[in-house]
Parts: structure tokens; C-alpha cells; sequence
């Protein structure tokens, strides 16, 4: 079973509503459970960024590279 948190997070670095939701779902995943989390953008852009990626055991995807949309209409 997968709990999946959905949301627009500065996950896997942010402040304290980024740290609450890492450790919630990492209390999660020591009880047997397999969360993700799936944000709606990345807010850390640099160019070694993933969109799939795994922080402390906790996979998470970002949806988009960027935090607004692309100047470049191919990019988008």
C-alpha cells in the first residue's frame, strides 16, 4: 500500500511544513508503510536537479523542473 502525499512542497529542503510532512512520512515508512511524495514543482533548480528521487528512504517526485512556466515554449 502507497500513501502518497500530494502538494505544492519545497520538499526534500524547506522549513518547518516541509520538515513536518518528512517526518510524518518517515515515521510512516519505519511502521511498514511505502510513502511518496509528489510535488507539483521543484523549488531547488539547479542543473543536477531529478525529478524522481530518493531523500532519506522517502521517494519523491517533482513534476516540473521549474517554479513558474518557461520563457522557451519548447521547454514547456
Amino acid at each position: 500500500m502507497f500513501i502518497v502525499h500530494l502538494g505544492f512542497s519545497g520538499f526534500p529542503k524547506g522549513m518547518a511544513s516541509v520538515q513536518r510532512t518528512f517526518f510524518t512520512f518517515k515515521g510512516l515508512k519505519e511502521a511498514g508503510a511505502n510513502p511518496v511524495i509528489i510535488n507539483k514543482i521543484s523549488h531547488h533548480q539547479c542543473k543536477h536537479n531529478k525529478k524522481v528521487n530518493i531523500f532519506e528512504g522517502i521517494p519523491y517526485i517533482n513534476t516540473s523542473y521549474y517554479n513558474s512556466k518557461p520563457i522557451s515554449f519548447f521547454k514547456r
